[in-house]
């Protein structure tokens, strides 16, 4: 047992929230320890968002040298190399890491490799292997994330992986079951499908993004299934048996209908679980909801008054950038600051190929609270850098209170939507009504012309975009 040593912070998890945490805890003065039990960055840098974005990055790249002919480029012979795009999605990873790691040693940050577990009100235990150390702190910030939810009808297997063990498959399989059409399940069927695989893709609910806006959920459909995915909406998959040649034999029921399909693989992608089973949080207070997520108000404040919470472990699943957000603001707090998390906009983004993005309400969303609503809906085909670029699938849709004029909603699936979104997010944040958005000038030609090309047609005044066409994508 080594020495008990004090701080005045101590952040449990290493992940996007609590190394943001711990970054702004250290430039605000105080003493800071950063507890992370495997490896720094957490899930989305190690097992989520970086390496499968490095990977549909690869795979982005194939689908658009399939399509150079039609431009007039030729190039023959071209094939992926699976194992050097192992080794490229590995050095992402891995220069990130050590970025991360600069950044705790610049910011005068204690990282402690080891499993964090609470023993008194202002204490804790790190256990490493056989070693354990005792730390003391005045306030501590929990950011211990999530966990993939899994599925009991399948059986333990190699081949039977959660999505974030999909990844590391050192094979391609050539027939891949996915279940879940969230915004992971349809990221990992566009990219196995794009790198060679037969997919099915599984989703108990209506449609796939089932909490996106439908006309979002609709067109990614239609995308997935011409693209060679095939789609299976409101189906339950309900028993998984290994059979004697290795392959996996899933049974599902669609409606009244009951199917079997074989597979060489299968993909759970259906949520996401807080991950609290080992932090005691009892011994301090700590009240835990029915699923394990860390109760929290709205100054990110538990039950027990001087330990806070961030991040996937107080909702389940969630963002990276909303856990960084709130990684700055529970400093805030710390310090005296009023800060409300209620009030923040998420963007949300699917990393497809054209890309998904979404930020406000949807307009469901929209008609559940008034009748008057303004929409506008513009076609990437006739913006002329999508067309340029060869790149006109898609559309840009606004949704706007019409009591108000107010911008309450933008839904993108375009190429380069993950960065065309952060205007829409700042229009939104700062309150700007329609005919206030529709007089930001945009270069020409760009993708981001759309957003007021789409809000002019909201309030009634397409420019380019025939007034007969514009007036059936306004409603």
């Amino acid at each position: 047992m080594g020495d008990l040593r004090a701080f005045d912070v101590v952040v449990i998890g290493g992940g996007p929230a609590g190394y943001v945490a711990a970054i702004r805890a250290a430039q605000a003065g105080m003493h800071t320890a950063l507890i992370e039990r495997s490896e720094l960055g957490g899930t989305c840098l190690n097992r989520g968002c970086i390496p499968t974005k490095a990977m549909l990055h690869v795979a982005k790249s194939l689908v658009s040298l399939r399509h150079l002919n039609d431009i007039g480029v030729r190039i023959d012979g071209f094939a992926l190399d699976y194992e050097q795009m192992l080794k490229w999605r590995d050095r992402v990873v891995e220069n990130l890491r050590r970025g991360l790691m600069h950044l705790m040693r610049s910011n005068g940050v204690e990282v402690i490799c080891g499993e964090a577990s609470f023993t008194g009100v202002n204490e804790l235990t790190v256990t490493h292997g056989e070693e354990e150390s005792k730390l003391r702190f005045k306030k501590a910030i929990i950011a211990t994330g999530s966990k993939p939810r899994s599925l009991r009808c399948l059986p333990e297997h190699d081949l039977c992986l959660l999505a974030e063990q999909a990844l590391f498959m050192r094979q391609l399989p050539k027939r891949i079951a996915i279940i879940g059409a969230g915004a992971i399940g349809v990221e990992m069927a566009w990219l196995f499908k794009s790198l060679g695989s037969d997919v099915t893709l599984f989703e108990l609910m209506p449609k796939v993004l089932p909490t996106m806006d439908g006309s979002i959920s609709r067109s990614v459909e239609a995308h997935l299934r011409k693209f060679g995915i095939d789609v299976l909406t409101e189906t339950n998959v309900t028993l998984g048996e290994l059979t004697e040649d290795g392959s996996f034999k899933l049974r599902f029921q669609r409606g009244q209908e009951a199917s079997v399909g074989l597979f060489d693989a299968v993909i759970v992608a259906i949520g996401r679980v807080p991950d609290t089973a080992t932090i005691n949080a009892e011994a301090v207070g700590v009240n835990l909801g029915s699923d394990g997520r860390v109760i929290v108000d709205n100054s990110l404040r538990t039950t027990a008054p001087h330990i806070y919470a961030i991040g996937d472990v107080i909702r389940g699943g969630g963002f990276a950038h909303q856990a960084m957000a709130e990684g700055e603001l529970v400093v805030e707090a710390i310090l005296g600051g009023n800060i409300d998390v209620e009030s923040l906009l998420i963007p949300a983004c699917v990393f497809i190929h054209p890309e998904v993005a979404s930020v406000g309400l949807t307009e469901e969303e929209l008609r559940q609270c008034t009748d008057s609503v303004l929409v506008g809906e513009f076609q990437m085909r006739a913006n002329g850098r999508a067309l340029a670029c060869n790149e006109a699938e898609g559309f840009v849709k606004v949704v706007g209170d019409g009591r108000t004029g107010k911008l309450v909603g933008v839904h993108i699936f375009s190429a380069q939507a993950g960065e065309i979104i952060n205007e829409a997010t700042l229009a939104i944040q700062l309150g700007l009504k329609l005919d206030e958005f529709v007089k930001l000038i945009h270069p020409h030609p760009t993708l981001s012309e759309a957003l007021c090309e789409s809000a002019k047609i909201a309030i009634g005044k397409p420019l380019h975009m025939p007034k007969l066409v514009a007036r059936l994508r306004r409603r």
